[in-house]
């Protein structure tokens, strides 16, 4: 758990933030497509469409994606977002390692390895 949390989380350069407001920011990026089909396209001499999704993140949500620098670790985050809006350390710890999590598996951020 140490050692995940002295990651520091990386954005992807082809994410664009989009209907950005003070509690709440829009993420367009691309969506990943399945190798089959990318294949598949590739054989009849076709690039695969590019195709885009978009995510919402609520306050907490934007709160994290707006630290996210390449230099900050995880731990950084949840310590921020604990003295922000008064949460216990470890449900803070919980909630921006779940965040980064979901934004990892869709292919929004990558995740460099910190120094502990």
């Amino acid at each position: 758990m140490q050692q995940a949390m002295a990651c520091v989380p990386v954005r992807n350069l082809l994410v664009e933030e989009i209907n950005r407001t003070s509690n709440s920011v829009t993420l367009s990026f691309p969506l990943r497509m399945r190798p089959w089909f990318s294949k598949f396209t590739s054989a009849f001499g076709h690039e695969p469409p590019v195709q885009k999704k978009r995510l919402e993140l609520d306050e907490l949500g934007t709160f994290c994606w707006t630290r996210i620098n390449s230099q900050r670790t995880v731990q950084d985050i949840a310590t921020e977002l604990s003295k922000a809006y008064q949460l216990h350390p470890e449900e803070a710890r919980v909630a921006v390692s779940q965040f980064i999590r979901q934004l990892g598996k869709r292919g929004v951020i990558g995740l460099k390895e910190g120094e502990i």
